[in-house]
């Protein structure tokens, strides 16, 4: 069975079969099959997911906190991401692994391309914390789809509030919560002091 990702022979129209019927996404991939459909599966994470959760995290890390501060240097922000790499990625297995924490990710043939996480805190509200998707699969709805599944996994807990925190420059998250409902309701200042 194939989802149209593998290598095709020059000349043919790359085989389709559909394999999941969540949603479809139109994108170059690493093949470079224009326009090729695939298929986006989302489902709940396991331990053996937590690497490549940990490798999108840091690719995502490192953009968003340039969009941010864009005066810090990439280098340093992966340096100061690898302190913490073992103990993110323990951090991570301890919450996939735990009920109060529902971890999933998107994949697109077979391969995990996003990932996402929602939460009960003490107080019986849901709270949407992480949510990255790999640069090159970014703004085809995966992002949407994992915001979905979330809310819904929270509705299933019997929870009736759900809150959710960025940074003021992250528009694409920002954007796709307030699609689907969310409204703004505080903010947060920093300063930082010498």
């Amino acid at each position: 069975m194939t989802c149209g990702c593998g290598p095709q022979k020059e000349g043919s129209t790359p085989s389709f079969r559909p394999l999941y019927r969540e949603t479809s996404v139109s994108r170059d991939v690493p093949t470079k099959l224009d326009k090729l459909k695939m298929k986006i599966k989302i489902r709940k994470a396991n331990l053996k997911d937590a690497i490549k959760i940990g490798e999108i995290y840091l690719e995502g890390t490192i953009d968003i906190t340039k969009s941010q501060f864009p005066k810090r240097n990439k280098l340093n922000i992966i340096k100061e991401a690898n302190k913490w790499k073992k103990d993110r990625i323990r951090e991570f297995k301890k919450e996939i692994n735990s009920k109060k924490n529902f971890w999933i990710v998107a994949l697109i043939c077979d391969k995990v391309v996003g990932f996402a996480n929602a939460m009960i805190e003490k107080n019986k509200e849901g709270r949407l914390a992480m949510l990255y998707v790999k640069k090159e699969f970014r703004k085809k709805g995966i992002g949407r789809k994992l915001t979905q599944e979330r809310i819904e996994w929270l509705k299933k807990k019997g929870i009736k509030k759900v809150y959710a925190g960025m940074f003021i420059k992250n528009k694409a998250s920002r954007k796709n919560l307030e699609k689907i409902g969310f409204k703004p309701v505080s903010i947060k200042l920093e300063k930082q002091l010498k």
